[in-house]
């Protein structure tokens, strides 16, 4: 990964110089800071290739990071303060999930074996519980943010993530709107 060109990508928006040094740290590091969480370059194409190659609905995020299966994390570019978001692999799960950088480096640092399913879970009001293997390199990461960027993991993804998507605007009904325009009507 490019981190000088991730940091072309995403340097216009607030709290990014977070994500460039967490996204250097993954550089040096050679390995993923959490099971399910690897910071990207090439979140233009990646955009693209989720919203089936519509660059208007593309140009709407900035993705930086994927978890396992091909879903995003991204900056969403609506009317507020860029939220960050999840784009789920298969759209089940997408959802807002911090507001700022700092928010979303505690829950990376807090892990998960299964980003997709565990940000799904919140609507059912489960609290995950992260990876049932703390690899060495989550371990690293963790030390690495208390010390250098006095990030500790939250106490609650659950809690955070439904604090997030209650002070944004209601990312589904942006992806639905979407989808009405592109597929059509049947598409829900």
């Amino acid at each position: 990964m490019d981190t000088n060109k991730l940091a072309g990508l995403i340097e216009s928006l607030p709290g990014t110089d977070l994500i460039i040094e967490a996204a250097r740290y993954q550089d040096s590091s050679g390995a993923a800071l959490s099971p399910d969480f690897e910071f990207i370059d090439n979140g233009d194409e990646a955009a693209l290739c989720w919203f089936d190659s519509d660059a208007v609905a593309a140009q709407n995020f900035i993705p930086f990071a994927q978890s396992h299966d091909g879903g995003l994390f991204a900056f969403w570019n609506c009317k507020t303060k860029s939220p960050i978001v999840y784009l789920a692999s298969e759209c089940e799960g997408t959802r807002v999930i911090a507001r700022t950088t700092f928010e979303l480096l505690s829950i990376v640092a807090f892990g998960s074996d299964d980003y997709a399913l565990d940000i799904a879970y919140t609507d059912q009001g489960e609290e995950w519980s992260g990876p049932e293997y703390i690899p060495e390199s989550l371990s690293h990461f963790r030390d690495w943010l208390k010390t250098e960027l006095k990030i500790m993991p939250t106490d609650s993804p659950l809690n955070a993530i439904k604090e997030s998507m209650a002070q944004s605007p209601d990312l589904m009904d942006w992806i639905r709107a979407w989808q009405n325009r592109k597929y059509g009507q049947e598409a829900n």
